[in-house]
């Protein structure tokens, strides 16, 4: 007897268990089905907007690589006229001019140690 009565208690559970799992199903399938197509429309937004935020990074990328390659030519054709310059000033000083001389230095006094 007292088997009886467990199997109907856990049979009674068990019922009410299916019964709540169908409750829960009806009450919410609907949203489920009125969220997917939101849930598409974020995904194209998304996958959109991710496609020009890269295209701009590339776009930001090419400049800056641009700018950094403009800047280093700068730089190479100042270190250029630099060497040019003391090479010029160097040999004007092997052929016997003084490098202290007024004459040398453009016109200035020379410095004072």
């Amino acid at each position: 007897m007292i088997t009886l009565l467990r199997f109907f208690i856990r049979l009674t559970i068990l019922a009410l268990a299916a019964f709540g799992a169908k409750t829960l199903y009806d009450k919410f399938f609907t949203r489920v089905e009125s969220l997917r197509g939101p849930a598409t429309e974020f995904v194209q937004r998304t996958n959109v907007v991710a496609g020009q935020t890269a295209e701009r990074a590339r776009r930001a990328a090419r400049e800056a690589m641009g700018a950094a390659s403009d800047a280093a030519d700068e730089i190479q054709r100042a270190a250029d006229d630099a060497k040019d310059e003391s090479a010029r000033r160097l040999a004007g000083t092997e052929v016997g001019t003084d490098p202290g001389t007024a004459e040398h230095n453009g016109g200035e006094q020379p410095p004072r140690p």
